[in-house]
């Protein structure tokens, strides 16, 4: 049976993991150049980084309109 005072430690050591955690918005032409610029950011090594794309970036028609 689970008690409630394991849960409750449980939850307060996920507590501060989740307190050490920084976030970052970077915007680059790559995704390896923005991995490199978020770990940068954050002191922290490449492999370490999770990540998500928001936002794919796209060439344009001849240059127009381009996003990274």
């Amino acid at each position: 049976m689970v008690r409630l005072d394991k849960i409750r430690s449980d939850l307060e050591q996920q507590l501060q993991i989740d307190k050490a955690l920084r976030f970052v918005e970077v915007r680059a032409d790559t995704i390896e150049e923005a991995l490199s610029d978020a770990a940068v950011q954050l002191n922290s090594k490449v492999s370490k980084l999770e990540y998500e794309v928001i936002e794919k970036g796209s060439t344009g028609f001849l240059g127009l309109g381009s996003k990274n």
